[in-house]
């Protein structure tokens, strides 16, 4: 695509810092401890989680946004060689209700910080595998997400954009993993591109188009000096 069908583009930072906070112990002097760790479940008192989402536009149009964070408990089935199934409870959580806003120079810019009782979750999964008995694989996620919606130039502008922590339940010792479902830079076209599954059906159909119309060709040309035979 050139340059000059480029309608709209956006910027996007986004980050989610955590702390881990400790109850009471003989082992660390701080009362919280940071990413360059694995924590003990044991002694996690709560986990201290902030979203930082900055969106900048490089034109200035009205948007209105909404966001919220939840959580979900997914429990998935382990095999007996301990691979995963599938999911077989999955519970969700409202932890920030929605909460929407309007700008108009296409940029947000939102900071949400949570303690989240992660032992709370934890004794959640306990009555779960105590009322199920069977191995299970689980994880408390906490998902920030957000809906943007907009007009530029009477095209619309629509982003959903999720950024996850997800943190292990049931074990002795757990790392947090952070992970998001948008690039840094998003482009919208004054026409968008056919998707690379659109051509290759494109192609396809042209290239069935013109067998059919050589078929064809030959059939009336063999008539035709049929005819002209007989």
């Amino acid at each position: 695509m050139k340059k000059e069908d480029i309608l709209y583009t956006n910027d996007i930072e986004s980050d989610i810092d955590y702390l881990v906070y400790l109850k009471p112990n003989a082992f660390f002097e701080k009362n919280y401890v940071d990413d360059e760790y694995l924590f003990v479940t044991s002694l996690t008192d709560y986990i201290k989680a902030t979203f930082y989402y900055n969106f900048v536009g490089n034109e200035d149009f009205f948007l209105s946004y909404d966001y919220y964070i939840k959580g979900t408990i997914t429990s998935n089935y382990m095999s007996d060689t301990n691979k995963v199934i599938k999911p077989i409870c999955v519970k969700e959580y409202i932890l920030l209700d929605h909460k929407t806003g309007e700008t108009s120079n296409s940029k947000i810019n939102i900071t949400e910080t949570l303690n989240v009782d992660i032992n709370h979750y934890n004794d959640i999964l306990d009555t779960i595998n105590d009322y199920l008995l069977i191995p299970l694989n689980s994880s408390f996620d906490i998902s920030f997400i957000i809906d943007i919606t907009g007009v530029a130039n009477g095209q619309r502008i629509k982003r959903e954009h999720k950024m996850m922590m997800s943190v292990p339940l049931g074990v002795r010792v757990f790392d947090i993993k952070v992970s998001k479902s948008f690039p840094n830079q998003e482009i919208m076209y004054k026409k968008e591109p056919k998707s690379l599954e659109t051509s290759y059906m494109i192609s396809i159909i042209y290239i069935v188009l013109m067998i059919g119309i050589i078929f064809v060709t030959y059939y009336y040309i063999k008539k035709i000096i049929y005819k002209e035979k007989n």
